[in-house]
């Protein structure tokens, strides 16, 4: 329903918030004012970082368990070598 009405010219947002098309509004107003574009190339910049930040994130976390479980084994595993 939502890619018929915005074929046969509706805007989009209009056609988006019809009951039954999506239910939300994206950006509607920024569509009416012709800001459109600007808007989505902010979200396609923002995706792009998001995207490199991930990683970095995960690579981040990684490091953080090592050293608790480092700081977990450690105590754990030095007597036994003060022992021999």
């Amino acid at each position: 329903m939502l890619r018929r009405n915005a074929r046969g010219g509706e805007i989009t947002w209009r056609a988006a918030v019809r009951p039954g098309a999506c239910g939300s509004n994206p950006g509607g107003e920024r569509e009416a004012s012709g800001k459109l574009e600007q808007m989505l190339e902010r979200v396609a910049h923002l995706k792009m970082f998001l995207t490199l930040f991930e990683p970095a994130m995960i690579l981040l976390m990684g490091g953080v368990m090592l050293m608790i479980v480092l700081a977990i084994l450690l105590p754990i595993v030095e007597p036994n070598h003060r022992v021999r």
